[in-house]
Order: C-alpha cells, then structure tokens, then sequence
C-alpha cells in the first residue's frame, strides 16, 4: 500500500503540472486572442473544440490536491505507528520546517521577480499572501493548507485510530456544509460573513474529507481492502459517469451563476469525483502503470515540482505572447505541450543539477 500511495503522489504532480500547462493554453485562447485573432469575441472561443479538449484535460486533473491530502493523511498515518503510536508535536514540527524553508525561499523569489516586473504590494499585503499561499499567483494555497492538517494530526490521529467512522462522518459533514455554501453563494444568497470564509481553498473546510479518508486508509487499511476489492467493478463505472459529470457541471455553474468552480473538487460532482478516482486508484493497487519508476520519482520530488513548476510556464508563455505572438494561435499543438515539457523539465534539471553539485546539502531548502 506504502508503495501505491507513493505512486499517487507521482500521479498527482504530474497532474498538477497538466492542468496548469491547459491553463496556460486557455489563457493564450481566450485572454490572449487579440494577438493572434482580434476579431474573435471571448464569447464564441468559450465553444470551440480547443477550449473543451483544454477544459477536459483540467477537469479530469482536478483530483491531483486532493490526491496530495490523501497521501498527507497517509503518510501521516504512517509515522504515527512508532513505538508511541503518536503523530507528536515533534513530528509537526519537522514537517512545518521541511515545507515552510523552501515555501518562504520561493515566495521572496516570486516577490522579487515581480517587483523587477512592476508589481509590488504594500507591506501587511506580503503578510497576507505568504499567510494564504498567493506569492506565486494562487497555487501556494496547498502549503498553508497542508500545514494546517499537520498541526490538527496530533489531535487527529487518535480519533482515526478509536472512530475512523466517527472521523469519516465528521469529514462529510464538513464536507457537505462547505459544497452546500460553494452553491448559496453562485447563486446570489447572501451568506454571513461569519461562515463565508470556510470556503477559501487555503483553510482546511473544504478539503477535510481527503484528508481524513488518507488517515482512515492509512491506518485501517486491511479492514477496508475487502470491501474494496468487491466494490472495485462498481468504482470504475462511478468512475466513468462522475469524469463525465465534472467536466460538465463546473462549465454549466459557470454559464448559467458567473461562479467558476473549475479545476479544484468544490462542488459535487468534482468531490465525488476526487473521492472515487481515489478509491479506484488504491482498489486496483497490483494494476501497473507505464514507467511506473518514473513516476514514483515525480513523486518524490513533487514538493520542489509543485514550488516552481507554474511560474516557470508563465515566464514561457509570456515571452512567447510578446516575442511569437503567432504562436498563440496553436494552443493544443504549441502552448499546451511546450508549458507541460517547460513546467515539468526546467525543475527537473534544477534539481538534478543540484543534487550532483557540492551544493547539494542545502537541497532540501530549496526544494524540500
């Protein structure tokens, strides 16, 4: 199971880096048409075939966060089966620091380069976005977030261990008070300020779930495999009918309320989406995947992957949209790929320069 979970992280990375190099492909359709075809309206370009096949692509990538929680959850799990039985205080405190040095190294770096590109904030501004992971733009929300679970674990953990189901009945519930606000909210029924912010993707609400099914499998994991293995026909087809309705149902929300719920599971077909691709995932568990060994050291690397892999798409993009302005025209031939190869392969080279250099002890500061 340890080696599976490791394998989903691989997994999930890589479908990090896919939807966001569609997104930059979206981008080059939609909001840079005026460089290639000024007379197109954003309207009509919504209902071609390149934005559907790049929309397919991001929806069924939206599993990859949650898919991270899992593992989180997971490994967590894991460390908490020590001579203590615990996920200690202490523990928490080596994760925060494994995840916050290299997170605060980026964010600066971030923050430099776009100063140099004329955007600069006020001071309590910096704060607020290094607080709520948007130094990068908006991805770096899953490091706050993931940090909150690790500070909940020591608390957690015992509850997964004793109720497992009491933990899981929490979770949804949590869960479905959050979707049901993501749905108030698109359209137009006020909602108290006092609750409104539960559904922001660096806090933890909308996210429990994931988080808690990692810890529940992590620790009872042979209790649930059976009823896996009966239930793993029936998953596939759920499988198959909620692809269909997550990549339907967050366009149609957008169209008909304005409220874009796309790419990341907070409403209901995306959740149960996420909740079952990772079902199936660990259900078919002796299922091999091409290059497997390949995709396990994505994993592995994943943290320093996640930190830099968007902004370097965006430096690519953007010099081709003021350099190769042509070029934006072919989105899923040129866009699409060159920011999958620049997002996944420049990182890749950085670290693997890195870990060869006499440099390499503080590896782990830059990329985790």
């Amino acid at each position: 199971m340890t080696r599976r979970v490791s394998l989903l992280m691989g997994v999930a990375i890589l479908a990090v880096v896919l939807t966001h190099a569609a997104s930059r492909g979206q981008i080059a359709l939609i909001e840079w048409h005026a460089a290639y075809a000024p007379a197109a309206s954003e309207a009509a370009l919504l209902d071609t075939p390149t934005y559907w096949l790049l929309a397919t692509i991001r929806q069924l990538t939206s599993f990859a966060v949650a898919a991270f929680l899992f593992c989180t959850g997971f490994f967590v799990s894991y460390a908490a089966r020590g001579p203590k039985g615990q996920f200690t205080w202490k523990m928490v405190r080596a994760r925060l620091i494994d995840m916050l040095i290299p997170y605060l190294v980026w964010s600066v770096v971030w923050f430099v380069l776009d100063a140099l590109d004329g955007t600069t904030y006020a001071l309590l501004d910096y704060v607020t976005r290094l607080l709520t992971g948007q130094a990068d733009g908006g991805s770096y929300y899953f490091i706050p977030l993931v940090c909150q679970f690790y500070l909940l674990s020591p608390l957690v953990v015992p509850l997964a261990k004793a109720r497992p189901r009491l933990l899981l009945a929490v979770a949804v519930a949590l869960q479905i008070f959050n979707v049901t606000l993501v749905y108030l909210y698109a359209f137009g029924t006020p909602i108290p300020d006092a609750i409104s912010w539960t559904t922001h993707l660096w806090l933890v609400f909308p996210w429990t779930l994931f988080f808690a099914l990692g810890l529940v499998c992590g620790l009872h994991f042979e209790r649930l495999k059976p009823w896996l293995q009966r239930a793993r026909r029936w998953l596939v087809v759920a499988l198959g009918v909620l692809a269909i309705a997550a990549i339907l149902e967050p366009e149609a929300l957008l169209r008909a309320t304005g409220h874009d719920a796309r790419n990341v599971p907070v409403v209901a077909s995306t959740i149960l989406y996420s909740i079952v691709f990772l079902l199936v995932f660990i259900a078919f568990d002796k299922l091999p995947l091409p290059r497997s060994n390949d995709i396990t050291k994505a994993g592995n690397r994943s943290y320093g992957l996640y930190l830099t892999h968007l902004k370097v798409m965006e430096y690519v993009t953007r010099f081709i949209h003021v350099a190769l302005p042509a070029l934006l025209a072919y989105q899923v031939l040129i866009i699409f790929p060159l920011a999958l190869v620049a997002g996944l392969g420049v990182p890749w080279v950085m670290m693997s320069l890195m870990i060869k250099s006499p440099v390499r002890k503080y590896y782990r500061y830059l990329f985790g």
